[in-house]
């Protein structure tokens, strides 16, 4: 049941980092010294609900789709931000997400192995 809950929440926050991508005034939502946190913190979020979701996928695969997301998610900023790509945000992006599937695949290991 856990899974399911957490491929649905990678599916959703997926979802919604796409329509962001996609509304100029979202960037603008966070102050801007929250800005690379916002970014860390939902490609984390992703990774981990993804790795916590789909525990049969190697961890490598679920990593790399999501730091691909990541850079997908900015190019399409493009489009919906009126500006240029940021590379900055999309390592940002990269980075979070090897953060939170890194620690998705220790809680699952602390889970299955016990403290």
């Amino acid at each position: 049941m856990l899974q399911r809950i957490c491929l649905a929440a990678a599916f959703i926050i997926g979802v919604f980092l796409m329509w962001a991508a996609s509304q100029p005034a979202v960037g603008k939502i966070a102050a801007p010294h929250w800005h690379y946190a916002v970014h860390f913190a939902a490609f984390a979020l992703l990774a981990a609900m993804s790795v916590l979701g789909m525990p049969r996928v190697p961890l490598l695969a679920v990593t790399a789709s999501i730091v691909l997301f990541g850079f997908v998610h900015e190019l399409y900023e493009i489009v919906g931000h009126a500006h240029g790509f940021e590379l900055r945000d999309a390592v940002v992006d990269g980075i979070g997400a090897v953060a939170g599937a890194h620690a998705a695949s220790w809680l699952r290991r602390w889970r299955r192995d016990g403290p």
